[in-house]
């Protein structure tokens, strides 16, 4: 499958989290994704309470914000593959990363300084 630069929407979700699945991520690290795909502590914080900690919960609640492009989320560039991959390796997840990349047989993207 080739990586198409369409934004992304709300209606993305299910496919987001299963790609995101499918490559190992476990989403424990979602607070520092949400940072970097431009959420807000906040809006995180508000995530986490309401789902009572469970990461794979939080996971799905901040990919939807970010879908939803809230807060600062434009700041960082709309809800893209490529936004969430650089995110991804903003964060350290280079392997979940390069994964998403294989799968969308793209280049490598790095991560902007």
């Amino acid at each position: 499958m080739l990586l198409q630069p369409r934004p992304l929407d709300p209606h993305y979700l299910i496919e987001v989290v299963d790609l995101l699945r499918r490559q190992g991520y476990s989403g424990v690290d979602y607070h520092k994704l949400g940072l970097s795909l431009g959420l807000s502590p906040d809006t995180l914080d508000d995530i986490e309470k309401k789902d009572k900690g469970n990461a794979r919960l939080c996971l799905i609640e901040c990919l939807r914000a970010w879908l939803e492009q809230k807060d600062n989320v434009k700041s960082k560039g709309v809800p893209t593959y490529e936004t969430l991959i650089q995110a991804l390796r903003e964060i350290g997840q280079n392997d979940v990363a390069d994964g998403l990349e294989r799968y969308f047989q793209v280049p490598p993207i790095t991560p902007k300084p």
